[in-house]
Parts: structure tokens; sequence; C-alpha cells
């Protein structure tokens, strides 16, 4: 009997390249939108929108999580499963990090004769190692690299996670992301009572694992029919309870205070839950286009899956064309620069991958994730 866990090891899961358009898109509304008021009513509902739209790198962390970890379960028999997931990982991803931090910080102080960053700033970029030293570099005023950072997430979590799920019981993996979850937002208080900086707390890994880890535990729950057929009914619980703050949080426009080092009780609220009530709504809305049909034939179509093809390239070059953007439309309006930025993004990110990444993309089939991993990731 061939199994859900078997479909989406197997196969192209269409909704999810929907969930994946939407993920970018948010991420790019909230970078590419300047001047974000988001106190002004009706008039300013794109602001209220983008203000939360870094909320999109948490749904690429469920996302990542569900997938990286369903092709990890799927190839855990396998002889050469570490050596085969590291090459697959480092060939989709390295190639076009490096050739983006090359143009950032090689290319560009050489070509405008700006100085080049010393060596101490620039090693956390070259390391994966943003999101714990966040350099503040010279070259941002001409290309913006900061939002790395989560690129930096994502890679601490690939180079730890196989070990966890190709050497512990699936019951004890499973245990372990329920803890993770919780640990989370703990963490988050109490960097938060003790002073540290709004970054600990947001872009830490071991701060932001809530997502990463819940969607893992969706893997786990898909190699379970006991636990699958719980699924639906648990996420759309989970979509009532996390619904009603979120829209309350994004109308009264408080999102940014993750970003703040303000120890109010407000504050300290949102930059503890909201990560993971964030990645709640996200995992259930996951489990949602696996389930509910007519979600996933909205959410399943050509554009969404090009614009999920893309969608790594359109989130690495995205804000390094921001200030060039800023100097070309000074005085225009946010919608003008938000779309502007978003057709620069996806046609950069198109020539990226039809002409430079798909060659590295070719060789991951001298590495078989497995004999039921065949998932495009």
């Amino acid at each position: 009997m061939r199994t859900t866990t078997d479909t989406v090891a197997t196969s192209h899961i269409g909704p999810l390249d929907g969930l994946r358009a939407a993920a970018i898109f948010l991420v790019l509304l909230y970078h590419l939108s300047p001047g974000r008021n988001p106190d002004l009513g009706l008039r300013s509902l794109h602001w209220k929108v983008a203000d939360i739209g870094w909320c999109g790198v948490d749904l690429f962390f469920v996302l990542s999580g569900f997938l990286i970890t369903t092709k990890l379960i799927a190839a855990r028999g396998d002889r050469h499963r570490f050596r085969n997931f590291y090459a697959r990982r480092t060939l989709r991803i390295f190639p076009l990090y490096y050739a983006a931090l090359v143009v950032a910080l090689i290319a560009v102080p050489l070509l405008t004769r700006l100085p080049f960053e010393p060596l101490h700033a620039q090693l956390p970029y070259w390391l994966y190692f943003t999101n714990f030293a966040w350099p503040e570099l010279r070259v941002e005023q001409t290309v913006s690299i900061s939002h790395f950072w989560s690129l930096a997430v994502e890679e601490q979590f690939y180079l730890l996670w196989p070990a966890v799920v190709f050497l512990t019981r699936e019951r004890i993996t499973r245990w372990l992301c329920v803890a993770v979850a919780i640990a989370a937002p703990l963490l988050r208080l109490a960097l938060a009572l003790n002073g540290a900086e709004w970054s600990a707390t947001y872009a830490w890994t071991p701060s932001r694992a809530d997502g990463l880890v819940l969607g893992s535990l969706l893997a786990f729950v898909y190699v379970s029919e006991r636990f699958r057929r719980r699924a639906l009914p648990l996420s759309i619980a989970a979509l009532l309870v996390t619904v009603a703050p979120l829209a309350w949080i994004t109308w009264r426009g408080k999102a940014h205070w993750v970003f703040t080092n303000s120890v109010t009780s407000e504050a300290l609220l949102v930059r503890t839950l909201l990560p993971t009530v964030l990645a709640l709504f996200f995992a259930a809305l996951l489990v949602c286009a696996l389930e509910v049909r007519p979600l996933g034939r909205i959410l399943n179509g050509r554009a969404q899956s090009l614009i999920a093809r893309y969608s790594y390239g359109m989130y690495v070059v995205h804000y390094m064309i921001f200030p060039a953007l800023q100097k070309r439309l000074p005085d225009a309006a946010p919608l003008t620069v938000f779309l502007v930025g978003t057709a620069v993004s996806i046609a950069i990110a198109a020539v990226s991958y039809e002409c430079f990444e798909k060659f590295f993309l070719s060789l991951k089939s001298r590495f078989p994730e497995g004999t039921r991993a065949e998932a495009r990731s």
C-alpha cells in the first residue's frame, strides 16, 4: 500500500510551490517597501502587510524543516546517506551564495573604489555565521547582504539535523522536535530579560529553531498513518487559535517589535511568542495545503511553480539591489518600488538559475537521495 509519506518523498508537491511563492513575496514586500508606516488605517494596508512580511522567512523555515526531514527519513537506510545529503545541499546552495559574496565583497569594492571590508567583518559571511555575528559593512550602502542571516540559520540546521535523524530513533527525534519547539520561546524570553540585543532573540539559530523543528515534526507525522489522520483536525484548530493574534498584531502594527530591545510586557510578549505563533500557523497551513484539495488547487499552478523554482535566487538578490532601487527611484511610491524590485529580482534569479545554477544542479544526480526520495528541493 502506498502511503502519503511515499507520495511526499517521491513526487513534486505542487501546493508547496504556492507556499514557497507566498513566502518569497512576503519577504520582498517587507524589504522592498520603503517608508513603512502601519499606523495610517486603511490607507496603509500595503504597509500593514509589509510590516509583517519578514514572516515569509518563518514560512521558509517550516517548509525547509518539512522537506529536508522528509528526504532524510527516506534516505535513512542508504549506505552513503551523509555524503549524498551534504553533496546535494552544497550543489544547491553554495554556488549562488558564494557568487553573491564575490559580487558584494570583491567586485563592488573594485568597481566603486570602496575600501575592502576587513577580514573580521567578512568572515561571518564566508562561514555562514552572520546570524550570530552581524557585522556592519560599508558596502551595504551599495549592495545589501544583511538578509543572509537566515541562510546561515538554515545552513547550520542542514549541518546538524541529518545526524539527529539518521542516528536516533524516530520516537526520540519526534520528542526532540517538541522539546526544541517549547525551548525556543523560553530561550528568547531568557535572552530578552537578560538584556540581549534583538538580533539574539530574532536571528540566533536556537532562538529560531521552532519553525524548523515544527516542519520536521510534520515530516514524522506523515511517516505514520495514525498520526497523519489527526494532522488535519489539529491543524484546523491551530489555525483558529493563531489567526486572531496574528491579525491583531498585523493591524496594530506591532510586528516590528521583534526588532526592538524593549523589555516592556507587550514587547516581551511579541519577541517571545510571535515567532512560535507564526511557526504553528505556517505548519498548520502546510498540512491544509497537503490535505485540503481546494486549497491545494489554489496553491498549485505554473506561475507558482516558476516562482518557487526561482525563489532561492530571488531571496539572494532582492535585497542586494535595494540600495540601487532607492537611488534610482527616490520619490517613487512604495508600491512602485516593490513592483519594480520584484520584477528585477525575478529576472536576475531566472538568468542565474537557467545560466548558472542549473549546471551545478545537474551534478546532483551523482548523489542519489535514496530509493524513495526524489522530491525537488
